[in-house]
């Protein structure tokens, strides 16, 4: 089979002498809690279809004016895939214009971790967060 690249469920499928594999359009990011610690993760568009991996994760909008990323909410879960598709935040997030999401994988990943960086996110006074008000 020759190379070629399908659209197919909002990701590109990639098929190379007959291996087929998801070729995912990610950058990577860093956002900073109140603690002064600085988190490194992928950043996605929020069309994505995601698994259920527990992370810590930040829904932001692109601002073109300033060709830079506005915080619109933090959270944290154990199965992302499905929290992000069934979110009960999800108009605020379409009023706030969301583009983006920002994901987080901790060392540990336990929900007592995941939430104490949630929380650091959350009070950094940088961020206007303004789906977590």
């Amino acid at each position: 089979m020759s190379d070629k690249i399908l659209a197919r469920d909002n990701r590109l499928v990639v098929v190379i002498n007959d291996w087929v594999g998801f070729l995912v359009m990610a950058t990577r990011f860093e956002v900073h809690g109140k603690s002064g610690k600085r988190y490194l993760g992928w950043l996605f568009p929020l069309t994505m279809r995601f698994d259920d991996i527990s992370c810590v994760y930040v829904v932001m909008a692109y601002d073109i004016e300033n060709n830079d990323f506005v915080t619109v909410y933090v959270g944290e879960t154990e199965a992302f895939g499905t929290r992000l598709s069934s979110h009960e935040k999800k108009s605020c997030w379409e009023k706030e214009s969301a583009t983006h999401v920002f994901v987080f994988r901790t060392d540990k990943n336990t929900s007592e971790e995941r939430r104490a960086i949630k929380s650091d996110i959350l009070t950094n006074p940088q961020y206007l967060l303004p789906c977590n008000r």
